[in-house]
């Protein structure tokens, strides 16, 4: 894993946080170096947009995060527009049973959360960290945005 990588996505972490407003805004994110998934403690506080129920809080994990290549600019500007013109997220983002770590939807994540669209989630069962892993590695695999 280039460390460089990770620098790069601490950046982007603290540049997001800050541009979220801390009460009543479209969620939080957090971030984890640890190897071990650290457990979320929802917060009934946060949503994901007006009128929409109270999710958890996702967290962005590094590692996991970096098995996706990112999109092209003209990939994100498509997604954005497609966003914008639903008004919503159509497609629920994938997370970690009881970890609440995103394994899929990083880049429709970041959209809905700069443009204040709402949101839902689908949680997966995993038994543990390495299983989390193959998940995100085989849901990619049929993408066209990797391949083996």
């Amino acid at each position: 894993m280039n460390p460089a990588h990770f620098t790069e996505l601490n950046d982007l972490v603290s540049q997001v946080k800050e541009e979220l407003p801390i009460e009543g805004g479209v969620g939080q994110i957090e971030n984890s170096m640890d190897k071990e998934p650290p457990v979320a403690t929802p917060s009934l506080a946060e949503y994901a947009g007006p009128g929409i129920e109270p999710i958890p809080c996702i967290i962005i994990d590094p590692e996991f995060a970096s098995l996706m290549p990112e999109h092209s600019s003209e990939e994100l500007s498509q997604l954005e527009e497609n966003l914008q013109a639903a008004r919503e997220c159509r497609d629920a983002l994938v997370v970690w049973k009881r970890h609440n770590i995103l394994l899929d939807g990083h880049g429709r994540f970041g959209l809905c959360q700069k443009l204040g669209l709402p949101f839902t989630t689908h949680a997966i069962e995993l038994p543990d960290r390495e299983a989390a892993w193959h998940w995100v590695v085989n849901n990619q695999l049929g993408r066209r945005n990797l391949t083996p």
